[in-house]
Parts: structure tokens; C-alpha cells; sequence
């Protein structure tokens, strides 16, 4: 995806993720905030090219909160009835007093059917890493952390419900700074996602 500049201005909403994915030809998209201010909520935009976008839909958001939140939104039968291959959707996140920002974009295809999609935040991480597993099913995770040297830190076995899960990495807290690895096993399918610990 394309990530926008978060630096020079403080967002009212910290992203954590924002993920879409064809499940049996719809389009599921999913996202999570950190913490919220004056959060109106979400429109969902839907773009065939990439460079211009319409609004399909609007989530609520939680005002303010510091708390995590899960969001999620389903572009039903979005490749047949756009007659496009691939789709491209980003987040029109807007204040109530009327201000807005733009989520990264992302994209999906019509032949990925993959349904286990997999996140890790924050990252970099000062004491925690966190662990979003979305699947199409119930099932099981592994959740390995890995050293540089490729020594095993933790192993956990995480049950997923349909829809997903999140779950918090054990042992981050002790972890002198440095890279890691998180390595999320699904359904057979291993996903590696490098991490820095800082301090």
C-alpha cells in the first residue's frame, strides 16, 4: 500500500492496520485504532485505478477513546459488480468538527483467495507486540518470537474464533533493543514480520 506522512501533524486517530481481502469474490475490510479523538468515524472508499475514489459506505467511530478498536466493513460481490480484477480501498478518516485524513491504500486482487490475513503492531515497539489474525474459519495459531541468531524467545498456540483474533506477544517485556521476528503459522502457512524493540 501507500503510506501518507503522520509526522508533521499528530493524527486524531492512530491506525494500528487496515487490511482488505477477497473472501469468495467479496471484498472484507478490516482496520484497528490505537486510540481515538473526536472521531466521527470512517468513510470507506472504493477506487478501480487507484487515483480516484468513491465513497461506499461509512463506519461509526468511538469518539474519543484510548483504547483499541476493531473495525470491519464488506464491499459485497465488489469485483463483478465493478467488472475489475483488481480494487483499491482507503479510509476517509473524518473529525466532527469536520476535518479529515486518508488511510494508507490498499489493494486487492480478484484471484487471491487467500482468506488468513496477518498483522503485527506496533512496530517499532517499545514493550509490547501485538498480534492480529483474521481467517475465513476457526482454527489455531502458532505465534513464535525469533531472535536474530533464529533462537525460539516464545512459542504460543492461539485459538482463532471466525473472524480473527488479537492476541499480545509473550516476552517482549525483558527484550533488550534490537530486531526480532514474528513468526505466525495458519493453517500451514507461515508469515515472518521483522519488529524493532527500542527503548
Amino acid at each position: 500500500g501507500v503510506g501518507g506522512d503522520s509526522t508533521t501533524n499528530p493524527l486524531p486517530v492512530n491506525m494500528l492496520f487496515f487490511t482488505a481481502n477477497n473472501v469468495n469474490g467479496d471484498v472484507q475490510l478490516k482496520w484497528a485504532t490505537a486510540n481515538e479523538i473526536n472521531n466521527k468515524g470512517f468513510a470507506v472508499e472504493r477506487s478501480i485505478d487507484g487515483a480516484n475514489f468513491k465513497e461506499i459506505g461509512f463506519v461509526k467511530g468511538n469518539g474519543t477513546t484510548n483504547t483499541t478498536n476493531a473495525y470491519a466493513s464488506m464491499d459485497e460481490k465488489a469485483f463483478v459488480q465493478n467488472a475489475s480484477t483488481t480494487l483499491y480501498y482507503r479510509l476517509r478518516q473524518v473529525d466532527f468538527d469536520g476535518n479529515y485524513d486518508y488511510s494508507n491504500i490498499v489493494m486487492v486482487n480478484e484471484s487471491n483467495m487467500n482468506g488468513d490475513v496477518v498483522s503485527v503492531y506496533p512496530n517499532p515497539f517499545v514493550n509490547t507486540v501485538n498480534v492480529s489474525i483474521q481467517t475465513t474459519e476457526a482454527t489455531t495459531a502458532k505465534v513464535e518470537l525469533v531472535d536474530m541468531q533464529g533462537r525460539v524467545i516464545t512459542t504460543e498456540v492461539v485459538k482463532v474464533a471466525n473472524g480473527g483474533a488479537y492476541h499480545e506477544v509473550k516476552g517482549t517485556n525483558n527484550l533488550s533493543s534490537g530486531i526480532y521476528f514474528v513468526n505466525v503459522t495458519v493453517n500451514g502457512v507461515s508469515q515472518t514480520t521483522k519488529v524493532t524493540k527500542v527503548d
